[in-house]
């Protein structure tokens, strides 16, 4: 399991047992400093892959509604450039909605969970791990990368739980073949 998706439910455990005591301009201050510090690694992160010559070649496939998959090969650096492109379309709309949220209603729990998943969505990028962190790209950070999507991992966790008690109840009829049923005396 990632850090991701751990770090939502527990930061509003954290603001519902702690937090309720802040005051709303700590609040909005920090909010505000993530998002300046995500700011900052974004455009560190942009001048990187602007900078980067990597012509080693990737291949992926590209998904298109109503069409089949189709194999495309790009230079790496032009792939980073849009997987940076996706990262900023993953980043931007949660930080837009909070904010007009908070300044619609006032929501304070959005704020505070934002102040940390934003963070935590940008160093867990593998964009983050190969120009910032400067990983190698080899092994997990090896391009492609994949899109790893929350419900996949949820999708594949109900699956694996609907085969098992299938699998149980077969292996329990086999043992109970010669047992007869259990009838009740209805007064």
């Amino acid at each position: 399991m990632k850090l991701g998706m751990l770090v939502a439910p527990v930061t509003m455990l954290a603001y519902n047992k702690f937090g309720q005591d802040l005051e709303l301009t700590h609040i909005r201050l920090a909010f505000v400093t993530s998002i300046c510090v995500v700011a900052a690694f974004l455009y560190l992160l942009y001048q990187a892959i602007q900078q980067s010559r990597d012509q080693q070649p990737v291949e992926f496939e590209v998904k298109s509604a109503g069409k089949p998959t189709e194999k495309q090969t790009l230079p790496a650096a032009t792939y980073d450039a849009q997987e940076f492109s996706k990262l900023l379309k993953k980043i931007a709309p949660g930080i837009l909605i909070v904010t007009a949220l908070h300044c619609w209603k006032g929501f304070m729990q959005p704020l505070v969970v934002q102040c940390v998943t934003i963070p935590v969505t940008l160093l867990e990028s593998p964009l983050f791990q190969v120009y910032i962190l400067k990983k190698a790209a080899t092994g997990s950070l090896a391009r492609p990368w994949k899109e790893e999507s929350p419900f996949a991992a949820l999708t594949k966790a109900t699956t694996e739980t609907a085969d098992e008690p299938a699998t149980a109840a077969s292996s329990d009829s086999v043992g109970t073949a010669g047992a007869q049923p259990v009838v009740q005396n209805g007064s």
